[in-house]
């Protein structure tokens, strides 16, 4: 559970990365026609794995819940529930509303 948890939070990284190289593209003048990381590849990885982020976190919660239910004493810490439904809300929100 504890990679697992590792691989969500590093989603959420490349999310938050993901969403500001968004607003930094729509930015950016016509002039400026270079990419914003130089590596091509490594800035697909990050948004990929960015916007895959929801679907990691909904995974990650229901496992906890599931463990959470069957365990007799709590396995997971309850930060990292925190967190995890935190990004979770945002994510949302962020697909759902926002254009």
């Amino acid at each position: 559970m504890k990679f697992f948890y590792k691989v969500a939070m590093i989603a959420n990284i490349c999310f938050v990365v993901s969403v500001v190289l968004r607003y930094v593209e729509i930015n950016r003048t016509e002039n400026e026609s270079g990419p914003l990381i130089p590596l091509a590849p490594l800035q697909n990885i990050v948004v990929i794995l960015g916007y895959s982020s929801i679907l990691i976190n909904a995974l990650w919660m229901l496992t906890a819940l599931i463990w959470s239910l069957s365990a007799a004493k709590p396995v997971i810490a309850q930060r990292t529930m925190w967190v995890i439904g935190f990004f979770l809300i945002i994510q949302s929100v962020y697909f759902i509303f926002l254009p």
